[in-house]
């Protein structure tokens, strides 16, 4: 009897292990479509034209290869395929294109779906579960400051009144030294900010990671004016969320 339970017990765990992964799987794409419903036809097509090129136009039958005018659908149906919801979001915000109250939405969603599933679990999660977290990312997402900046201080001194001010009974600290953060916020959440952003800000971001995530939960790294190619910055933030999953890449 305890045998047959124990395995019904991993039977069973695997089978809401994959209902959930489908579930979220779900979610994800149903945000992503409608954030690209946002999009005009000319914003989509050059969505696609910078992450991998787009939908191609050739199709092949028993007739041989023959060409298809492309249309919305076509390039919809790429960028679903072939772009996370992380930088599709990006996107949209640094072309004005609000998703906000899409990305609410899915962030509700998700919580309700690992509710669901995990309701035995109390505990705050961390990284990019924790909610204090993902409350700072949505507040950055949600920033404009009120001139174009030329230097670091200018950016991060409006940036850390604006956090401030979301965050009343959060303690939020301006930092100072190489060594150190630019922000920090009850002392789990750090805030680096890069700018004007050059390719070789970006190779000095990979060590402030190792260095920071020694003594904070999560890290933020907040980009203005990026002026880099556009193919290194996908590789470039690829490799940095892949190997740092407790850090927030955020370009305004």
């Amino acid at each position: 009897m305890g045998l047959w339970d124990a395995v019904t017990g991993a039977a069973r765990k695997i089978s809401d292990n994959l209902s959930e992964s489908m579930e979220l799987e779900r979610l994800e794409n149903d945000s992503v479509k409608k954030i690209l419903r946002r999009f005009s036809f000319p914003q989509l097509k050059k969505l696609c034209q910078r992450f991998g090129g787009g939908p191609s136009p050739s199709r092949e039958d028993y007739t041989g290869r023959y060409r298809i005018r492309l249309t919305s659908d076509h390039y919809e149906a790429y960028a679903i395929n072939q772009i996370s919801l992380k930088t599709l979001r990006e996107w949209a915000e640094n072309n004005k294109i609000r998703v906000d109250d899409i990305m609410r939405e899915y962030d509700d969603e998700k919580k309700r779906i690992k509710e669901r599933y995990h309701p035995e679990s109390n505990v705050r999660m961390k990284n990019s579960e924790d909610e204090l977290f993902q409350n700072v990312i949505e507040t950055i997402h949600q920033f404009y400051p009120s001139r174009k900046y030329h230097n670091e201080q200018g950016y991060h001194t409006e940036l850390q009144g604006w956090v401030k001010a979301h965050f009343r009974q959060a303690t939020v600290e301006h930092l100072t030294g190489s060594s150190r953060p630019d922000i920090v916020i009850d002392t789990s959440i750090a805030i680096e900010v890069k700018g004007p952003t050059r390719t070789e800000d970006l190779k000095t971001i990979a060590d402030k990671c190792n260095r920071y995530l020694q003594y904070y939960d999560n890290l933020i790294v907040v980009l203005f004016e990026v002026d880099v190619n556009e193919r290194f910055y996908n590789e470039w933030i690829k490799g940095i969320c892949d190997r740092y999953p407790e850090v927030e890449i955020i370009r305004k």
